[in-house]
């Protein structure tokens, strides 16, 4: 089950970075998603909103590390892709120069890593239902028994 507090806390602070930053959000649809930020404003013929707030955060949460935003929030220094340290992996090997400043590897997981969090994520799962099976049990258990008595309510009334 999805919580609705960590929606609220990111829509908050989506709305707070929209109005400080519009500039560099505008900027970025442009460029990027070719899209008219005035949109947000105007209307089609039928009523509904040419650009959305959801449609906004979807495309500015997956901009790329070269985005407008992306770089304001790094100083100026986007994070490397895999192209970049691919690139300084072949300086590294040829020259045998370390580029001095270069960033870690996006995803330095290894497959037992991976496994493990799989296997935490099942034990939370299963955790998590045998917690509902006793709350079920615990308020009467017998469904079949609740929606009979549902339905000879329905029919009193």
């Amino acid at each position: 089950m999805v919580r609705a507090v960590p929606t609220f806390s990111v829509l908050r602070g989506f709305l707070a970075l929209l109005q400080l930053h519009e500039d560099l959000i505008e900027a970025d649809l442009s460029a990027f998603h070719t899209i008219d930020y005035r949109d947000r404003w105007r209307r089609h013929p039928d009523g509904m909103r040419r650009l959305t707030l959801r449609m906004i955060y979807v495309r500015v949460r997956f901009l790329p590390a070269k985005s407008a935003l992306s770089l304001h929030f790094s100083d100026g220094r986007s994070k490397w892709d895999l192209h970049a340290h691919l690139l300084a992996e072949l300086v590294k090997a040829m020259a045998g120069i370390d580029y001095p400043e270069r960033h870690a590897p996006v995803d330095e997981s290894t497959p037992d890593d991976r496994a493990e969090k799989q296997s935490n994520r099942e034990k939370r799962r299963e955790a998590a239902l045998a917690r509902a099976r006793a709350h079920n049990n615990a308020q009467g258990g017998d469904v079949a028994a609740q929606v009979a008595q549902a339905r000879a309510n329905a029919k009193a009334i």
